[in-house]
């Protein structure tokens, strides 16, 4: 069986590898600047993803410590969510 998902997995990146041609990250004479530039949205001033870990991490660390944990985390953890998601949607960031 593990054989068989290493045989899944080296199709998967050899026939991805083909598709996609060489990438200038695989050029020996190729410039920091030919690579894409877009890496994706960020925002580094933002502390929900911290919370929305923290809280996550206590929620799932309350089913080996005690299940009444998991009424104080998890609420928490959804209000991280909450925050997590709409933190573009509103206030001086808001799109």
């Amino acid at each position: 069986m593990l054989g068989f998902m290493a045989l899944f997995l080296g199709f998967y990146v050899q026939k991805t590898a083909n598709t996609q041609g060489p990438v200038p990250e695989d050029r020996l004479d190729a410039n920091i600047e030919d690579g894409d530039s877009e890496i994706g949205f960020f925002a580094p001033w933002s502390w929900w993803p911290f919370f929305l870990g923290a809280f996550a991490a206590l929620a799932f660390a309350s089913l080996a410590i005690g299940w009444w944990l998991m009424f104080i985390a998890f609420p928490l953890a959804l209000v991280a969510l909450i925050g997590f998601v709409f933190e573009h949607s509103r206030g001086q960031f808001a799109h």
